[in-house]
């Protein structure tokens, strides 16, 4: 009888739908990226209403991503690149890439590269939900934000490219 209640534990402890690597493989474009501060509840988008971004992930266990915001300042010409457009442009974007494995339904980036310094060898854990759409759905845990430095939590909404 004890054995078969600590089968039954164990069968509780595991996700019932865990995520599989294969069910990130390939390349999908972001749909929104979006904060929702602590304290306050301010709910906001990081990359504006309609971001520009795309995460890929290997099968040989590799990813990469990049986003940006569609509003950001466009000089024509890179001689005319000032400080205060180069200090927009950083604000307004992300870049990394590296390593992922899945762990129940968490999949974990291990950053070999980034646009931020203080991201390269960083493990970042998002926790994934897959909607009936076909959608990612990645959230992190409480975080301090890159943009205000508030504790905030991040949801990213990805689609996958066909």
């Amino acid at each position: 009888m004890r054995r078969c209640f600590v089968s039954l534990l164990c069968l509780a402890a595991v996700p019932a739908h865990a995520l599989d690597a294969r069910d990130l493989h390939g390349t999908w474009k972001l749909v929104s990226s979006s904060t929702k501060e602590i304290e306050s509840g301010q709910e906001r988008d990081t990359l504006g209403s309609s971001p520009n971004g795309y995460i890929t992930y290997d099968a040989d266990g590799r990813m990469m991503t990049v986003a940006t915001s569609r509003d950001r300042p466009n000089v024509g010409d890179t001689s005319k690149l000032t400080e205060e457009v180069r200090a927009k442009l950083q604000r307004s974007m992300w870049a990394y890439a590296g390593t992922y494995t899945v762990q129940g339904n968490s999949v974990m980036h291990k950053i070999e590269t980034s646009w931020n310094e203080i991201w390269n060898g960083m493990t970042m854990v998002r926790d994934v939900q897959k909607r009936e759409d076909g959608r990612l759905i990645f959230t992190t845990k409480p975080q301090k934000g890159n943009q205000t430095g508030k504790m905030e939590v991040l949801t990213i909404v990805w689609e996958k490219l066909k």
